[in-house]
């Protein structure tokens, strides 16, 4: 009787370190668990940060390319009222273009 007492005590001593290794286990599962949701949650914030300073700069050039248009309408203009003042008379006046 006294060694199957001690085959139960050595069965419940691998089970007890076999519940141990699961809870390690378990544990570091459940780690890298949080750490992925971390990482992911800090990659979209990063996402997101980028795709508003593209839609930013995408509407900064969009708005200079209206200006830069306007000014360019303002130089035509301001050339076609000249020739109409004068006639029509062919002088070689040439506008500098300026940057608006």
């Amino acid at each position: 009787m006294f060694s199957s007492t001690q085959q139960v005590d050595e069965l419940r001593g691998k089970l007890e370190e076999k519940n141990k290794m699961i809870e390690k286990k378990t544990q570091a599962a459940l780690t890298a668990t949080q750490d992925k949701n971390r990482v992911s949650n800090e990659l979209s914030e990063l996402r997101d940060q980028v795709r508003k300073k593209l839609d930013y700069k995408k509407h900064m050039l969009k708005k200079r390319r209206i200006s830069q248009k306007k000014c360019q309408l303002a130089i035509r203009v301001i050339k076609v009222r000249s020739e109409t003042i004068r006639g029509n008379n062919k002088l070689n006046f040439k506008f500098k273009q300026r940057s608006c």
